[in-house]
């Protein structure tokens, strides 16, 4: 299988809004379906909230940081895919964390060579059941491709 065919996995029945593998060494972009990590500039409030300044972002920089050290420490925040992230919980053990956002959220799982991501979007429908997105759904098919790719090696 390609690294294409397995974002297209994660994809499969609406399951997951966006889908994507990155490097776990750079953080670089091996597959994505509705979904790219860039470098870019957002304006934020300044410390006495006066004005803004603008800060950049480095999307595969926060991935990185998040998947080692379970937070990220970006004055602009946890983002990726243009999207501003909340971190709900972070599982060492498994290497996996979660994610939040304005109606949906994401799962990220580090396997031996890769991180893989998914995330869910209540506004989506799920083919075949009818229902929005959902985390459930979403961690399960993410989690499930990150044990697959552990197994082979990846």
């Amino acid at each position: 299988m390609s690294w294409t065919d397995y974002t297209a996995h994660l994809r499969a029945n609406n399951a997951t809004d966006a889908a994507g593998i990155l490097s776990s060494e750079d953080g670089t972009l091996v597959a994505g379906d509705n979904f790219q990590v860039s470098t870019y500039q957002v304006e934020i409030p300044t410390d006495d909230d006066k004005g803004t300044r603008k800060v950049d972002v480095n999307e595969s920089a926060n991935v990185l940081q998040v998947m080692k050290e379970g937070k990220c420490t970006s004055p602009a925040g946890m983002r990726i895919g243009g999207i501003k992230w909340q971190i709900v919980m972070t599982d060492t053990e498994t290497g996996t964390v979660y994610l939040k956002k304005n109606k949906g959220g994401a799962c990220l799982v580090k396997t031996n060579k890769t991180i893989v991501f998914g995330s869910w979007s209540e506004e989506q429908k799920i083919e075949g059941k009818g229902c929005p997105q959902n985390p459930g759904d979403c961690n399960k098919v993410t989690e499930g491709l990150a044990k697959i790719l552990k197994d082979a090696g990846y």
